[in-house]
């Protein structure tokens, strides 16, 4: 089984939950920004600056509010890590990608459980 009997799937997907669900709710809050009328009449649509405010909200979220994805994405394999610096700028990266990252994660996860249990 290759270690698949040591990672804890109901934490994992509890750390998945909620990554999905912070990511949500920090595209729906930067949506009220990019759909704002002063933004969009600012001459600041499509110069870039969508991933770099995300990710500083993200940032600004995590570690304001003690929201450590990438340490609970960790713990079920085994990884113990301190909330800190590096841990929430990793935080702040997987949110950037939003929720359909998280979908992607998951499926990328259940593929492989598929492969090493060999089946469905």
């Amino acid at each position: 089984m290759s270690g698949l009997e040591s990672i804890d799937l109901v934490n994992l997907g509890k750390a998945l939950m909620l990554w999905l669900l912070v990511a949500i709710i920090i595209e729906e809050v930067c949506n009220v920004v990019f759909n704002w009328k002063v933004y969009i009449n600012s001459g600041l649509v499509g110069k870039g600056l969508k991933t770099p405010f995300i990710f500083v909200v993200s940032l600004v979220v995590s570690a304001s509010f003690g929201i450590d994805i990438f340490k609970a994405l960790m713990a079920p394999i085994g990884v113990t890590i301190e909330s800190g610096p590096v841990s929430y700028l990793l935080t702040a990266a997987l949110l950037n990608g939003g929720s359909g990252t998280v979908y992607r994660v998951f499926n990328r996860v259940r593929e492989g459980k598929t492969k090493l249990t060999g089946g469905g």
